[in-house]
């Protein structure tokens, strides 16, 4: 017998010539009889019959083959087929009519309804053919799989057009799977008692475990290409306790041109349970941005900057760059972009984003007009163990980076934010947060700086479902930190997806939120882990409650200290209403620098304390923002200063206590400080920069103090300090601090640099300090 199969396997073209030749040969000699009344065929009309029998055969054969219906396997016979079937017997009766009317008409009379009934027999028996092979075909399938294993059986999910299409794949073998399908389950009312190819509706998805038990159903397929919110958590825990596995068909989505097409069968994904509806996004606007233009991507290698480098490749870029510190996932992004899109200019760099001098050879060779920052430490209780390594590659990373695409006009910066960020309880979310802080502040030139924040994204390296999947594959324990935990959880490509989009929208120092829908219990996510892997909780594998680790929250927020969500003109995407700038760049980039130095001494612990120290401030400014002086208010408290000084303090005329030099850049406060100076008794000097103050004590040491204001363009004023320290120079240095910054007086207390004066300030904080140095 498999010889045979292969003989005809190997033969089906000649078997399938031979075998429409003899149904045509029959078709027309039919015509005739029935024509007749099955009675003999009177002597006039014989003619007709030999020497239309060969015309006819040769026609038919030659339009069929003209249609393609020998090509295909009988077994496989479909709806298409039976069209072009349909189609050659039309040309084909056309065509003989036309030669017999036209050649022989006037020698041979042929009965006109030879011709009508010749083209029924002739699709009858072409088409039944085909029909009794595939019957045969399938019946013969079914009897040798009548024995077969219970996993081999399997019940689709909806009876509507996919699941006929499943149906006929499977039945091919076309989906890398052979199943035998024993039935389809529908909620439609009126398919129920219905039945496709011989296969019969069974019920409603409520019977599904029914169904499954009486059935000895191994696999469900779910044949529903937009499914309902919640159906494929509905009939999975309905299967709870059942062995029975969880398949559907792959459904792939250009992201630019929005077709979608269908791939093969492969296993139901924690994903798949989410039940989000797929993201409709008008790509036009970011595709208009991007084409043409040189995209750079940081962390190029990770999970979201990999996606994006995908998503970016197909909106037609002149060129990307690619950038990662890890060479082997770089390498096998460059390798797959480079196979999916041959004609794209793509360069790899394998760098460091904390290195200043290579982000800015980067940046000056390849002038990338859009930036994607993707790379970051994300793993919470490393960065708990290791806080110097979080700031240096998150908060330095950000900063160099943001200040190499100012330098060189880069157009848009956008950064990949989390929703750790929120009201931070761990060293990587206070990270994130004072990567935010910082693009924040660099708002202003001629490039917008933005941030998109969103929670976990499922599938992720070293992610939640990863874990759980290595550990379902050692044979358990599945563990989770807390059975109450949520989490928010969105797929890679729709987070790209929209944060593509927010880049295409963004305003300087916007801060998007996107819609993660609703948090999702760790727990329940485990279970159903268990369940997609035909496994049963408790008896196959077990689930171990490991308690919170160091810096993990119960519950993440997308929002906080106040902030009010804004919608916008893309779906699920939301921006934080605008504020004022918290902090200004260099007074911001002075206590980054602090941070910095910290971590780059390997001061762990300083470093933790002082970043929290950072977010204790940023947290007082937040619920303090009505109070923040805005330009106009400050400028009225400088004059309301400035008078109070001079009404309330005599000037010492003509008696100068000493000489204090004094750097403030901004000349209000130097007329201020000039005031309140003069008021004192002492004469001061005004200089614009620390460099410039150097130089002057260089010269002349004979100065009471050195007064900076603690907002700086070129120094910090703990750098200037240990300058002047280190230059052998005695002059104390006074630091000033902004009007409203109480935590800045704190933080200069712990560190022990100097005396302070704190704006606003009078005459007699002026002649305390002064009398003390």
């Amino acid at each position: 017998m498999p010889a045979l199969k292969l003989l005809v396997l190997k033969n089906h073209r000649v078997l399938s010539f031979l075998l429409t030749t003899v149904c045509c040969v029959a078709a027309f000699v039919g015509a005739f009889l029935l024509r007749f009344d099955l009675h003999a065929i009177p002597s006039e009309h014989l003619p007709c019959l030999w020497i239309g029998l060969p015309i006819m055969v040769l026609v038919r054969l030659i339009t069929l083959r003209i249609f393609g219906v020998n090509r295909g396997l009988y077994r496989y016979v479909s709806i298409d087929d039976f069209v072009k079937l349909s189609k050659a017997i039309a040309l084909g009766s056309g065509v003989f009519v036309a030669i017999w009317l036209t050649f022989l008409n006037n020698f041979y009379f042929m009965p006109r309804s030879i011709f009508i009934i010749e083209a029924i027999l002739c699709m009858s028996v072409l088409a039944g053919s085909r029909i009794g092979v595939r019957l045969w075909r399938s019946r013969r399938k079914r009897q040798e799989q009548g024995e077969s294993n219970a996993t081999d059986r399997a019940l689709i999910i909806g009876a509507g057009s996919m699941g006929e299409s499943i149906f006929r794949m499977v039945d091919r073998r076309f989906l890398g799977q052979d199943y035998d399908v024993v039935g389809f389950a529908d909620d439609s009312e009126r398919k129920q008692g219905s039945s496709i190819h011989g296969v019969s509706v069974l019920g409603r998805l409520e019977a599904v475990p029914e169904l499954v038990k009486e059935l000895n159903v191994g696999v469900i397929i779910f044949a529903i290409s937009v499914p309902p919110e919640g159906l494929y958590a509905k009939v999975l825990n309905s299967c709870d306790g059942l062995e029975v596995r969880f398949n559907t068909i792959s459904v792939l989505r250009d992201m630019s041109s929005g077709e979608v097409s269908y791939d093969r069968l492969r296993s139901l994904r924690v994903e798949d349970l989410l039940g989000r509806e797929p993201v409709k996004v008008d790509q036009s606007r970011v595709s208009q941005s991007i084409q043409n233009s040189c995209v750079l991507v940081t962390g190029a290698g990770g999970s979201i900057g990999s996606e994006l480098c995908t998503q970016l490749a197909g909106l037609g870029p002149s060129k990307m760059i690619l950038l990662d510190c890890g060479e082997s996932a770089l390498f096998e992004v460059d390798r797959t972009l480079r196979k999916q899109h041959p004609d794209l200019v793509i360069e790899s760099v394998v760098a460091d984003i904390k290195h200043k001098n290579v982000i800015e050879r980067v940046f000056r060779e390849k002038a990338p007009q859009y930036v994607y920052h993707a790379a970051a430490y994300k793993h919470v209780p490393l960065m708990e163990a290791h806080p110097d390594e979080a700031i240096l590659n998150n908060v330095r990373g950000t900063r160099v980076l943001a200040e190499a695409a100012s330098k060189y006009q880069a157009r848009r910066f956008v950064m990949i934010s989390s929703d750790k960020a929120v009201r931070p309880t761990n060293v990587m979310g206070a990270t994130k947060r004072m990567c935010e802080l910082v693009i924040q502040s660099m708002n202003g030139g001629n490039t917008i700086f933005t941030a998109v924040r969103f929670g976990n994204v499922l599938g992720s390296n070293g992610s939640v479902i990863p874990i759980f999947r290595k550990q379902i594959e050692e044979g358990g324990p599945l563990t989770i930190t807390d059975p109450e935990m949520t989490r928010y959880f969105m797929t890679i490509p729709e987070a790209v997806t929209l944060v593509l989009q927010c880049g295409s929208v963004a305003t300087a120092g916007d801060i998007f939120v996107l819609d993660m829908g609703t948090p999702v219990r760790v727990l329940d996510l485990a279970k159903n882990m268990i369940r997609l892997s035909g496994l049963r909780e408790n008896i196959d594998i077990s689930i171990e409650v490991m308690g919170l680790r160091p810096g993990e929250k119960m519950f993440e927020e997308l929002v906080a200290y106040g902030e009010e969500l804004q919608e916008t003109e893309i779906p699920k995407v939301n921006v934080l209403k605008r504020e004022k700038t918290r902090f200004a760049y260099d007074e911001l980039r002075a206590m980054v620098f602090r941070l910095e130095e910290f971590a780059e001494n390997r001061f762990a612990e300083d470093s933790r304390n002082f970043l929290w120290k950072l977010i204790n401030m940023d947290i007082e400014q937040s619920q303090t923002q009505g109070k923040v002086l805005s330009k106009p208010g400050r400028e009225k408290l400088l004059r309301d200063w400035r008078a109070s000084l001079s009404l309330n303090h005599d000037r010492v005329d003509g008696v100068s206590k000493g000489r204090v030099l004094a750097i403030a850049s901004d000349p209000e406060l130097e007329d201020v400080l000039g005031d309140a100076l003069a008021s004192a008794g002492y004469q001061m000097t005004c200089i614009p920069s620390s460099n410039e103050a150097l130089r002057y004590l260089a010269d002349d040491q004979d100065y009471l103090a050195l007064i900076c204001d603690f907002v700086m363009p070129s120094e910090m004023s703990w750098n200037l300090e240990r300058r002047v320290k280190d230059a052998g120079f005695k002059v104390p240095v006074v630091a000033m601090c902004k009007y409203d910054h109480r935590m800045l007086i704190e933080m200069l207390d712990d560190d022990q640099i100097g005396p302070r004066l704190s704006k606003p300030f009078n005459t007699q904080d002026v002649q305390t300090i002064l009398a003390a140095c």
